[in-house]
This record gives structure tokens, C-alpha cells and sequence, in this order.
């Protein structure tokens, strides 16, 4: 939504972004009520620190403050794929396992289609380079976090 409101006039952006909003939501949603038939309840969401250490990284300035942003949330996307499978690896075989393998799928196509944005709006090969940059850091960040239990979804 914050990509909406900052680049209204980039149309593709734009509908694929509330494509993207519309298909997290019923994501959630179905996790919501996952969890909720297991007798779980939603809890406050703290700052994810990984998240926002990546994002300090996003230049000011366009083209490149689209293009970053673009790049990490393609980054942070794959993560969350990565997670998703690992995750429905080792749960054993029922509903749970069930929904994050069926998520996996989702996950992949959101890493592909904020890489894909960024490459139509912004020159590839410095899109390409800026990733390989961003993918530096992003490993230096995950090597200093502390090791803890979350999910993007």
C-alpha cells in the first residue's frame, strides 16, 4: 500500500500492488482463522528488526529509492518463501503443513513480481547490480541478528 501511495502515477505498479494487497489479506485471513481454530488468538506485532535494517538501506532519490524498495521487498519475499519451506518440511503431515506448503507458491510469485517491477521501471543491469549489493548487506544483517522465531506472511 505504502508503494501505491508514493507512486500513484505508475499504473502496472499500481494494479499489481492492489492484486498483491487483496491476495496478503485473504493470506492472512486464512492463517487468522488457522490459528484460531487451534485456540490461538493475534498477539501485537512488534518491529521486525531484519526488515527495517534492510530498509535503511533504500537510497533517497529516484529512480533509486523505487528501485531499492523494489529490490527489498523482493528480498524479503524470498525469505519468507524460504522460511515456508523449511517450515512445511518440519511440521508433520496435517492442516498446518498443509497451508504454508500451499503458501509457497504465492511467496515465489511475489519475489518474482517485485524483481520484475523493478527491472521495468528502472535500467535491469543496474537493477541486477543494486540486487547483488542489497543481497551483501541483507547477508551481513541476518548474520548479526539475534536468532529468533519469526514469519512474513
Amino acid at each position: 500500500m505504502s508503494l501505491i501511495n508514493r507512486y500513484p502515477q505508475q499504473e502496472v505498479l499500481v494494479e499489481r500492488m492492489a492484486a498483491l494487497a487483496q491476495e496478503e489479506m485473504e493470506h492472512f485471513s486464512r492463517v487468522l482463522h488457522h490459528a484460531q481454530a487451534l485456540g490461538y488468538s493475534l498477539t501485537r506485532d512488534s518491529a521486525d528488526e531484519y526488515v527495517n535494517l534492510l530498509l535503511q538501506h533504500v537510497r533517497k532519490g529516484e529512480p533509486y529509492r523505487l528501485m531499492d524498495m523494489l529490490i527489498c521487498a523482493a528480498i524479503i519475499e524470498a525469505r519468507s518463501c524460504e522460511r515456508f519451506v523449511r517450515l512445511s518440511k518440519a511440521l508433520p503431515e496435517g492442516p498446518t503443513r498443509d497451508l504454508y506448503t500451499d503458501l509457497i507458491a504465492s511467496e515465489a510469485g511475489h519475489y518474482t513480481l517485485f524483481i520484475s517491477l523493478a527491472r521495468m521501471y528502472c535500467i535491469p543491469e543496474d537493477v541486477n547490480k543494486r540486487f547483488d549489493e542489497l543481497l551483501d548487506i541483507e547477508r551481513d544483517i541476518v548474520q548479526n541478528l539475534p536468532g529468533e522465531a519469526r514469519m512474513h506472511g
